[in-house]
């Protein structure tokens, strides 16, 4: 996903036609060159749904503008949620600082991917295209004379005020993200150094396909909070949840069809032997 015009516009509109789709609310995004972050809420419980759209159509659309071949994304995405404004701060602060702390530029602004700085401070409206390769594929079976123009849909991505700030009004919410965007520039700034920035020039011509010498492979948080009370609680039901789970688990794949899982979770497959009639 390395930034350039045609990238950060295709990843926009599929960004924005996904929120339309699954109506999701984003407070924050930025997209890197191999990896991105979203604040997002999904009031109608459509996470997955939304980001399997997401993910999948960026690794066939990007996939193909940049010759990609065999498997875009390297592990599936994770969710953890926000348990605290402080916390919530606090993860704002770590998505803006994105390019800054790698030592790619010398300011969050500079980062040249897709961010959502034009809309959630600057109070600007950008429309992205979204091509609509289905009914693009269906018109040209049906032998209708049309291009790839003719299916083209422009759409927008909506910022949501995080929930804490919501009351502010729109001018008070865009000083205090500019806030939040120092707070960004200086913990990039702190966990870098100001020695050395790649610089912008340098990201935009990169290949594509090109790898960084190290990869940084750490594992995810279970939440984030600032409050202890709030983390341990939080571990406490999220370990009861997944005892209730391998339990019903167990009983589903030894026969047990009605077996009760916890809400908000899916049933693993049918082992093949117990689809598979024995032979007579």
């Amino acid at each position: 996903m390395r930034p350039s015009k045609d990238i950060n516009n295709t990843i926009g509109g599929i960004l924005a036609k996904g929120q339309q789709k699954y109506n999701i609310e984003i407070f924050a995004f930025v997209f890197t060159s191999n990896h991105f972050h979203l604040m997002l809420r999904a009031p109608e419980g459509q996470l997955s749904d939304f980001l399997m759209y997401i993910e999948s159509n960026i690794a066939r659309k990007v996939g193909k503008k940049v010759d990609w071949h065999g498997k875009f994304w390297e592990r599936r995405f994770s969710a953890e949620p926000v348990l605290d404004d402080d916390a919530m701060i606090n993860r704002m602060i770590y998505v803006f600082s994105h390019g800054v702390k790698e030592g790619l530029v010398a300011s969050p602004k500079e980062w040249p991917g897709l961010t959502c700085f034009a809309e959630a401070i600057e109070g600007v409206k950008r429309y992205f295209p979204w091509h609509n390769w289905s009914a693009l594929s269906k018109a040209r079976k049906k032998r209708q004379r049309v291009t790839r123009d003719h299916f083209v849909e422009f759409h927008s991505i909506k910022i949501t005020p995080i929930p804490h700030l919501k009351h502010l009004d729109v001018k008070e919410y865009r000083k205090r993200l500019k806030k939040i965007l120092e707070q960004a520039h200086a913990y990039g700034q702190d966990r870098h150094g100001t020695k050395y920035f790649l610089g912008k020039q340098t990201i935009l011509e990169q290949h594509p396909h090109s790898r960084p010498k190290t990869v940084k492979r750490s594992s995810r948080p279970l939440c984030h909070a600032t409050c202890p009370v709030l983390r341990q609680a939080f571990r406490e039901t999220y370990k009861a949840f997944h005892n209730a789970y391998k339990e019903a688990s167990a009983a589903f794949r030894s026969g047990q069809w009605d077996a009760e899982f916890p809400l908000y979770s899916f049933k693993p497959p049918v082992p093949y032997h117990l689809l598979t009639p024995n032979p007579i």
